[in-house]
């Protein structure tokens, strides 16, 4: 038979590999628009020269399906623009909600009567918290006359770059609040005419990948733990 050292041993063993458990996968916050009520975006230009203009965005019933958001650009002879297109019903707070592991993007968009062939859509995926203005390091220009995809999964802080404004860009739980929006850009090489640019935006997806809680000790098995404790040192001093 086993001695009584073993058995409360085992005890201790047992209180020891139940007191830590492991937490669940981070969750995840999903910030979204498929029907682009105008209310809800604010538009802004953070660059411009030689006179070109963005022009008011609509919300159309020609989406992928349902409604989008038409943006346009109007570029005379030698001019270039970028406007920030920022979605203002709905934030995250890395203070209050969690830090940051990741971020996850996906967006429909076409480009609707281009200039001329070829004629591209400049993209990008940013975002803004405090006084700065960020954007994923990856090119998501379009030219597509029908509807695309295009998606980014993994963003780490490292993928952001300062676009406009001043500050770092904080995932973690010091962060400010974060709003999150594209960039639609444009530049016009030509001398002798101008144009403008149409494109639409639909089903647009911003996933919040929060770091997962560390380990936490379960209360009935550190009980469980303090008693198999107590109990092997009585029994020692008895020598079993």
């Amino acid at each position: 038979m086993r001695s009584k050292c073993a058995l409360l041993l085992s005890v201790v063993l047992v209180a020891v590999s139940t007191a830590f458990v492991p937490s669940s996968a981070g969750a995840t916050v999903v910030i979204s628009d498929q029907t682009f009520n105008l209310a809800d975006w604010t538009m802004a230009v953070d660059f411009v020269s030689g006179g070109a203009t963005a022009g008011a965005p609509a919300q159309v019933g020609t989406g992928n399906p349902g409604d989008a958001r038409e943006m346009s650009n109007t570029l005379p002879a030698f001019s270039q623009i970028r406007a920030l297109h920022i979605f203002n019903a709905a934030s995250y707070d890395p203070s209050t909600q969690g830090a940051i592991a990741s971020i996850d993007y996906s967006e429909d968009r076409i480009e609707v009567s281009p200039p001329f062939g070829g004629a591209a859509i400049g993209a990008l995926f940013v975002l803004q918290q405090g006084t700065g203005t960020w954007y994923a390091n990856y090119d998501i220009s379009f030219s597509n006359l029908t509807w695309s995809t295009s998606s980014l999964t993994g963003l780490l802080s490292s993928d952001f770059n300062l676009l406009s404004g001043t500050g770092s860009l904080d995932f973690s739980v010091s962060g400010a609040p974060m709003y999150f929006g594209v960039a639609r850009s444009n530049s016009n090489t030509s001398q002798n005419s101008g144009y403008t640019t149409y494109n639409r935006l639909d089903n647009w997806f911003v996933t919040i990948n929060q770091v997962p809680d560390i380990s936490v000790p379960e209360p009935g098995a550190l009980a469980l733990l303090g008693l198999g404790l107590a109990g092997l040192a009585v029994s020692r001093r008895r020598r079993c």
